[in-house]
């Protein structure tokens, strides 16, 4: 019995295959095979086999790597193109389950249930992933990891795209943060485009090609309307994306639709995206979930999403409506959340609070079996733009009736204002002090109590600093208006709080003796410019023009720049242009799209560089409109002179720096100059009939139908869309003076919106036109045209292209490379054409983007680079050799 005892511990310990001689006392043999599984679970079995035998002798032993209960195989390695794996697991449980648990964001695990499954990894990196097994009653019985490495593609591998994030740094609202209470996890979302996880000290994407369920894996963009992470296991994180709900289990590497949300309306970027929680997870049970939806009342769900039931007893929130019954405010919707102090109703917690927009504040003291109204505007908040609770169940919420934002108090049921000023947008409270309390105004004005309201010390107006290897001009650019959404105390470390704010993510250190709040920028690896265009001028470096931090220069792709341009005040850069007397030289047209806020610079800012884009100058003087001409155009109604010709698209002639045209927004009629903008002159078509223009009907269109030939003298292409006497192809070869029409009628269909027409480098005559996106992705196809626009074909083998460039051609004095957005094969990607259009090349999406591409332009100095301006998160450049 002893030998039996030492072969079983023998067996355990080495996890080997033995096959074994049993010799009886009769001396007949039998052979069996015992592996160390079996000999760990059946030791009687196999000991009493051993114990009734003569002699037990190892006849051979195979190694098969030390037993564990689950053992989740080899570390791996690859070498991109190469970004699959296969999985392959021992386990001795009946259920099993896979997650990532380290490495890039992103990788699809085909099978998380199997003890083998493929897996596909969307970037170089290292990648750890976990199986964990269990038995009956879910009894967890063991766990392994796996690490995968994944090595770049070798330098200049032929048909491998590179692609990287241009180097700008974040640029748009982060409307919303959520820390975990462990300190180390923490999520945030955005208004133009996905949402960010925290990991490898930089934000990372979650809203991916690689992480979105398969039949959703398209360009859609669009921002985050709330996403969460449980308090109870980090893993699990919860979306509110594009009118649908989603769940992860490893913390977004791969979303789950719940098909039981369906779809509820809901705008990430409408006037109340910096308001309350939409998505609350109750603290002690991950699968219970509320969604505070818009036209759809209060959402719950007691399964982790997977089926839903309607709270009857909070009514949606207030719309408004216009005379004919239409719609004209959606409202805040719901906010809900959690009181942790508030006690257990069973598994799940007992203190539930919801807000309904404009109807009152709602509390269930029993996990949302029952609710009571607490507020209705009378003595109390009519709504919760934002509210926290303290430590000891005191509720603080910002109440904005008519946008006033006052900051009531809920406690021992009294409300209270407590209020230290107006237009107030968020509060956070102390985890460790219930009666240490911040609020902020909506432009960063802090305001401290440390007796829970009673008393309020006003602080200094911010000040920002950057941290090395963060976004550098973030520290240089004007935040006097420091647009806040919310601020949140960091769960585990004293006095720190972190800012989800108009550019970026901020922290701070506070103590009671803080007079100044100074942030800090936190903001690297987001990227969230709205970018309008981008150019890559010969001999020069890029430039990119986006929403409301006009134009960046970038003296290198993989470092932030330190300044932007024209000037360090918000503003925003619509179209540029560069010329082939000059390519240094390049025009932009910047305008500010706020009709709000004239006090705080210059609302026109269009000018040229003379320096590559480093420099800017603004133009001497701006086209005066006759403004008896469409006297309803929002510019003439709101009274703002200087912005009554401005956004819309420019251009500067092939043989002289001094040519320009300004095709403004608003329908307004084309000008010119001869002088650099010292004086201008405005374009009469022939034949229009009292200032008939329908080319640029609003600011906010991504329109470019101005080219300037990258060739001809004084050349120029203007298309009118929709005027009906002078709808078509125009072109003047004097500068602007005179016009002649060469095509009569639309290019394509579609093309009265997100149009671009674009000339091409050293070929005279040679155009290129898309309608660019548009709703339901209709299949149009790109069209070229090589006599200047008289005559237009159709570009074989590509549709729907959303944006298109030019680059270096593959052969010198041969046709610039063609790179297109669009789809090729019924596969939507990023693609190059290196004769004329005749073939396609696939790039694939961009860093596994779904974001929608405004802008292309080719690298005209190194072949096979090129770069992508996005509608929300910033650019990126890619190399293909």
């Amino acid at each position: 019995m002893a030998r039996a005892e030492r072969l079983n511990g023998c067996a355990k310990k080495t996890g080997r295959i033995f096959m074994i001689s049993i010799r009886s006392i009769t001396g007949s043999a039998s052979i069996s095979a015992f592996s160390a599984a079996a000999l760990a679970a059946n030791p009687a079995t196999v000991a009493t086999a051993v114990a009734t035998a003569a002699t037990v002798v190892v006849v051979a032993a195979a190694s098969v790597g030390a037993f564990k209960p689950t053992d989740a195989g080899p570390d791996q390695s690859i070498t991109l193109p190469d970004n699959r794996v296969v999985l392959s697991a021992r386990s001795n449980g009946t259920r099993v389950e896979w997650r990532q648990i380290g490495g890039p964001v992103g990788a699809i695990i085909a099978s998380p249930t199997s003890l083998a499954t493929s897996v596909t990894l969307p970037r170089a990196g290292t990648y750890t992933f976990e199986i964990w097994s269990r038995k009956v009653a879910d009894k967890v019985i063991g766990s392994d990891r796996v690490r995968i490495t994944v090595r770049p593609a070798p330098a200049g591998t032929p048909g491998v795209p590179v692609w990287k994030p241009l180097a700008i740094g974040a640029g748009g609202f982060i409307t919303g943060i959520d820390l975990h209470r462990d300190g180390i996890e923490r999520v945030i979302r955005t208004d133009t485009y996905g949402a960010y996880l925290w990991a490898n000290d930089k934000w990372n994407q979650l809203v991916t090609a690689t992480s979105m369920p398969a039949d959703e894996r398209l360009p859609n963009g669009g921002g985050v309307t709330d996403v969460v992470i449980s308090p109870t296991n980090t893993q699990r994180l919860y979306m509110y994306y594009n009118s649908r709900f989603y769940r992860s289990d490893n913390k977004g590497a791969s979303w789950t639709r719940s098909a039981g949300f369906g779809e509820s309306a809901a705008n990430a970027n409408d006037d109340y995206r910096t308001g309350s929680y939409k998505i609350a997870v109750d603290p002690i049970n991950a699968d219970i979930v509320y969604v505070g939806t818009r036209d759809d009342g209060l959402r719950r769900s007691s399964d982790g999403g997977v089926t839903w039931t309607t709270v009857g007893e909070i009514p949606v929130g207030l719309h408004r409506f216009d005379a004919q019954g239409r719609v004209t405010d959606t409202g805040g919707g719901i906010s809900v959340f959690f009181d942790p102090a508030g006690g257990r109703t069973g598994s799940q917690t007992s203190v539930v609070y919801a807000s309904s927009w404009g109807n009152g504040i709602w509390r269930s003291a029993n996990g949302g079996g029952g609710w009571v109204k607490i507020a209705d505007g009378n003595n109390s908040p009519i709504q919760g733009w934002r509210s926290e609770i303290a430590s000891d169940g005191t509720l603080f919420a910002i109440d904005k009736p008519n946008g006033s934002g006052a900051v009531w108090r809920y406690r021992g049921g009294v409300w209270t204002n407590v209020s230290p000023a107006n237009n107030l947008q968020t509060v956070t409270i102390d985890p460790t002090n219930p009666n240490r309390v911040y609020v902020f105004s909506g432009s960063g004005e802090p305001w401290r109590t440390v007796d829970g309201g009673a008393t309020w010390t006003r602080l200094d107006t911010p000040g920002v600093r950057t941290a090395a290897g963060d976004v550098t001009w973030h520290a240089w650019t004007s935040e006097d208006f420091f647009s806040t959404a919310q601020v949140h105390f960091d769960p585990k470390i004293p006095g720190k709080i972190w800012i989800a704010q108009g550019i970026g993510v901020w922290t701070a250190q506070v103590d009671d003796t803080t007079r100044k709040v100074t942030w800090q920028a936190t903001s690297r690896g987001v990227e969230q410019l709205v970018i309008n265009d981008i150019i890559a001028p010969p001999g020069g470096q890029p430039v990119t023009a986006a929403w409301d931090r006009a134009i960046f220069y970038s003296e290198s792709l993989n470092q932030f720049p330190a300044t932007h341009g024209p000037a360090f005040n918000f503003n925003s850069a619509w179209d540029l242009d560069w010329s082939p007397a000059n390519p240094r030289f390049i025009v932009a047209n910047t305008s500010d799209h706020r009709y709000c806020c004239t006090d705080q610079g210059d609302p026109t800012q269009a000018g040229w560089s003379i320096d590559g884009g480093k420099n800017w100058t603004t133009f001497a003087s701006f086209p005066q409109i006759d403004t008896s001409i469409n006297p309803d155009n929002p510019t003439i109604r709101l009274g703002f002179p200087q912005q009554r010709f401005g956004f819309g698209d420019i251009a500067v002639a092939a043989n002289t720096i001094d040519n320009i045209i300004w095709l403004p927004s608003w329908n307004r009629q084309p000008a010119y100059t001869l002088n650099r903008g010292a004086s201008w002159s405005i374009v009469r078509l022939p034949g229009e009939v009292n200032g008939e223009y329908n080319s640029h009907f609003a600011n906010f269109l991504n329109r470019k139908v101005l080219a300037a030939d990258r060739v001809l003298p004084s050349t120029f292409y203007y298309y009118n869309a929709a005027g009906t006497n002078i709808q078509g192809v125009w072109r003047t070869s004097d500068g602007g003076k005179s016009w002649a029409r060469l095509f009569v009628g639309e290019i394509t269909n579609f093309s009265v919106f997100n149009a671009t027409l674009n000339s091409v480098p050293g070929k005279a005559g040679h155009l290129f036109f898309t309608p660019g996106p548009l709703s339901g992705d209709p299949d149009v196809p790109l069209r070229r045209s090589v006599d200047g626009g008289a005559t237009w074909t159709d570009v074989p083998g590509i549709s729907r292209v959303h944006a298109f460039g030019f680059g270096k051609p593959k052969v010198a004095g041969g046709y610039p490379t063609i790179f297109a957005a669009g789809t090729v094969n019924g596969q939507y990607g990023i693609y190059r054409s290196t004769d004329e259009g005749a073939s396609w090349q696939s790039m694939g999406f961009p860093n596994n983007s779904l974001d929608t591409v405004r802008t292309i332009d080719g690298d005209k100095n190194v072949f096979g680079r090129v770069f992508v301006g996005f509608a929300g998160s910033g650019a990126t450049y890619g190399t293909m050799n």
